[in-house]
């Protein structure tokens, strides 16, 4: 993983161990993918949406919320036990990140105004 401290260059970010497993979101221009992935690695269920970049940062948010709260919901209602409910999120997302605070630091133009939206 990496990210960026404010005013600072990119670089690695160190992220705990974990007991269980994780959500994770891949916020790209077009699309985002969720997934809830195990501590081994093994990705549980996905879900991939449009990126609704036309309609600005606040509704990009709101795709990403809401493709992590579905592949919760699938593995909620599967009812697989052996996973167990998600310990973590992880967002990688288009642009700079600073990872002191979850904001954009910089971002091309695929997601208008994305520049200055928090993740963290």
């Amino acid at each position: 993983m990496t990210g960026v401290a404010a005013g600072g260059s990119p670089g690695a970010t160190r992220v705990p161990a974990v007991q269980g497993p994780i959500l994770a979101a891949d916020l790209g221009g077009t699309k985002i993918t969720a997934g809830l992935v195990t501590p081994g690695g093994v990705v549980v269920a996905r879900r991939t949406v449009p990126t609704p970049a036309a309609e600005g940062p606040n509704a990009v948010v709101a795709a990403v919320t809401a493709a992590l709260e579905a592949v919760r919901d699938d593995v909620a209602v599967a009812g697989d036990a052996t996973v167990g409910a998600p310990v973590a999120v992880g967002i990688g997302s288009a642009g700079v990140v600073d990872s002191a605070t979850g904001r954009i630091i910089s971002a091309t133009d695929a997601i208008p105004g994305w520049a200055g939206t928090e993740l963290g």
